[in-house]
């Protein structure tokens, strides 16, 4: 639990030093923003596909969003599409969800 909240953090300063260093004029994700969304990550179930794409569920399960993590990050919910036009280091948390799972499997 301790290595998922760290990466959290990590993760967050990461992004928050970069928004810093290339966007100041722009809109970019607070560390609260970040926090929440990588909590609400927490409880959603994500399937790989073959091809290395990813489906992550809506928080009500009713939806699953197709989610790349390698090369370009995207998400298909509402939520990215509307916020990277203006931040585009901007981060949902089904993206989240990946990055989270991603790093706490490495040793």
């Amino acid at each position: 639990m301790w290595k998922i909240i760290i990466t959290i953090i990590l993760a967050a300063v990461d992004i928050v030093s970069l928004n810093m260093r290339k966007r100041k004029d722009k809109m970019t994700m607070t560390i609260e923003q970040i926090a929440k969304r990588a909590d609400k990550s927490q409880t959603l179930k994500c399937y790989k596909l073959k091809d290395g794409t990813f489906l992550v569920e809506s928080t009500d399960g009713k939806i699953l969003y197709p989610v790349s993590v390698n090369g370009t990050v995207s998400c298909t919910c509402a939520d990215f599409q509307r916020n990277i036009k203006t931040d585009a280091t901007f981060r949902c948390k089904h993206i989240w969800l990946l990055w989270t799972a991603r790093t706490a499997l490495i040793p």
